[in-house]
């Protein structure tokens, strides 16, 4: 049978029998017994081989123990699983083996199994494949088999619908720190403090000032006639491959916090920025409030401008994710000062018209054009150098601009010019007024010639320079702590006023029906929120503030709902069916722990070589 498929072949390894199951899991052995270099452990009796080990970790691994231990751990299971099998005479045949392998798509032609393709891609030695395939095969079986007992009845059937189904309503409130920004209080002596306890944050490294060639695509690019005829064949070939990214329109006030905030400055911010929403709340509209504060040099105050949301603070992007149409959000705290943005619209990305693609498409086919010419080019760069031709005059002659990077680290250089550490080693290394031999390779297919002009020492930066960070810095903190000391101090008094009659006015905001397992509809908060929604009776206010986007939430719930009749009818069939796989996945992981809890406690799991796995 099997013999047949033998016959002039050649090997190509064992294919990985199963996805790792734990990552994290540290296995508890028995003291080792053996000294074999050939057997990692054994398993009652049986051995499972170093060679065998190391052909089951995924390539990409490399050497991280917590997934060796994983795979080890499957391993042993396997083990255990093929000897309950042969203790109950549970076995697979070749013919078993042979029909899965003539199924395999891999070695069919035309929809049939090929002869030619199987010995083709196996060589004259298939045994460990086919050995694995029997053991995929058998282990298989025993799943089948360990499944049978079981049948959730549709009691057992509906109540996983009903649980799983089951809503809940809160009414919250959001206690946002920039309500508290006013109020949070940053001496003197924090900043002092907080400046000398965190010397390492504003610990300017030694930097090295360079001018510099960049042989980029980009750069030669500069120099390029693309015409529009080519733009228009490359729009049409590939222009569906051109797509905006999300984005936001928006209009925004921003009252800066200047170069030297002090409290009263950032106090009258605050008074300034409330009476904002005020107006707004008494129907002025926000174009004119903010063509009303525009800072001086805004060529189109109040217009709505589109941005993405990498291209914006990440606290403007929660804020602006958050909205509705024309909502207005609250004060936004960035490191600039005090912001408002009123949502206009949002698109989703799509494709790029022809005009919006056109720049795009010109510098590709411009860089396109410059790549086969950048061979060309660092030769003859190479000439001029070997002739002592200085860099003015070698950028001159290939049309190119000398550029200045400014002071930069090691770090720094490594990053934006994508140097190898040894290339950049060399850049730092050079001394005063000196060019690099020849061009270095950098991470954007080009090369860079660059000349040293200075060199700056490590350096502490100067209090008064960091002064506006730090106190923004703290601010937040201390305006965060504030709003969740008073969420706190709020669920302290509604605890003991169930009536309400005493509790401070609070405006609530009804949420949107969710269910356990999924997120509350335009708030993002704490998944804590939600598990403790369903563990709270009715009227009854959620025991802690919970952490979100927008600051720390207070809950009460309102309601439960039951899963609706018609979503049962029209789901019955596939929860009875994620009811069975629930329970055959319960049996079939109950079966192996308990075999491999056995076979731990009588001292059955030997771990021969821990070294394996560190």
């Amino acid at each position: 049978m099997l013999d047949k498929m033998r016959e002039n072949a050649q090997s190509w390894g064992i294919k990985i029998l199963f996805a790792i199951i734990i990552l994290a899991f540290v296995i508890s052995f028995g003291a080792p017994q053996g000294d074999s270099n050939n057997v990692i452990a054994y398993v009652n009796g049986d051995p499972i081989g170093v060679d065998e080990f190391n052909q089951m970790i995924p390539r990409e691994a490399g050497q991280q123990p917590d997934v060796k231990r994983a795979v080890l751990f499957q391993m042993v299971n396997s083990l255990l699983m093929e000897q309950l099998a042969a203790q109950n005479g549970i076995t697979v045949s070749d013919i078993e083996v042979q029909r899965a392998i003539q199924a395999m798509p891999e070695f069919q032609n035309n929809g049939a199994f090929s002869m030619e393709i199987y010995k083709r891609a196996l060589g004259s030695k298939p045994e460990r494949f086919e050995e694995s395939q029997r053991s995929k095969l058998l282990l298989s079986k025993i799943n089948r088999y360990t499944a049978l007992p079981a049948q959730p009845g549709e009691a057992e059937v509906r109540a996983l619908f009903l649980w799983q189904n089951e809503q809940a309503v809160v009414d919250y409130a959001i206690f946002d720190p920039a309500d508290f920004f006013d109020k949070a209080d940053v001496s003197e002596e924090a900043v002092q403090k907080y400046y000398q306890e965190q010397q390492a944050l504003f610990r300017e490294p030694a930097k090295v000032d360079f001018q510099y060639i960049a042989f980029t695509p980009a750069a030669l690019a500069l120099n390029q006639e693309v015409t529009e005829p080519e733009i228009e064949q490359y729009y049409a070939e590939a222009g569906a491959t051109l797509v905006h990214g999300k984005r936001y329109q928006f209009r925004h006030i921003l009252l800066p916090v200047g170069d030297s905030p002090t409290q009263e400055s950032v106090n009258a911010l605050q008074k300034k920025i409330t009476a904002l929403l005020d107006a707004l709340q008494k129907g002025k509209s926000f174009e004119s409030l903010a063509k009303a504060n525009a800072p001086a040099g805004d060529t189109a105050p109040g217009e709505p401008i589109w941005m993405e949301p990498s291209e914006m603070p990440q606290e403007m992007a929660d804020a602006l994710h958050s909205l509705d149409k024309g909502q207005v959000s609250q004060p936004i705290i960035t490191a600039a000062g005090l912001n408002l943005v009123q949502l206009v619209d949002v698109q989703e990305p799509q494709p790029m018209s022809l005009e919006d693609a056109r720049p795009i498409i010109k510098e590709r086919l411009a860089q396109e054009k410059a790549a086969k010419i950048l061979g060309d080019k660092l030769e003859e760069t190479i000439a001029q150098m070997n002739q002592g031709v200085e860099l003015p005059q070698i950028a001159e002659s290939l049309g190119l601009a000398v550029k200045d990077t400014g002071p930069m680290t090691r770090a720094q250089l490594v990053e934006q010019f994508g140097l190898t550490d040894e290339a950049a080693e060399t850049m730092i290394n050079l001394l005063d007024d000196t060019t690099t031999k020849t061009p270095l390779k950098i991470g954007n297919g080009g090369y860079l010639l660059a000349r040293k002009t200075a060199e700056l020492p490590e350096v502490v930066m100067p209090l008064e320079s960091v002064r506006q960070q730090i106190e923004v810095d703290l601010r937040k903190l201390e305006s965060r702590e504030l709003a969740m000391e008073a969420a706190q101090e709020f669920l302290v008094k509604a605890s003991k006023d169930e009536s309400g009659t005493v509790l401070p006015a609070l405006p609530l905001t009804e949420s949107a029906p969710f269910v356990r397992s999924g997120d509350i509809n335009g708030l993002r908060v704490d998944p804590q929120l939600t598990a403790d929604a369903f563990t709270t009776q009715p009227g009854k206010w959620l025991p802690y503030p919970y952490a979100s986007a927008s600051g720390f939430v207070v809950a009460r719930l309102q309601k439960t709902l039951p899963a609706s009749e018609q979503l049962w009818e029209a789901q019955r069939q596939g929860w009875a069916q994620a009811a069975l796989d629930i329970y055959r996945r319960e049996l079939y992981q109950g079966l192996t722990g308990s075999l491999f809890t056995q076979a731990d406690a009588m001292g059955g799991i030997e771990l021969v070589r821990p070294d394996l796995l560190n």
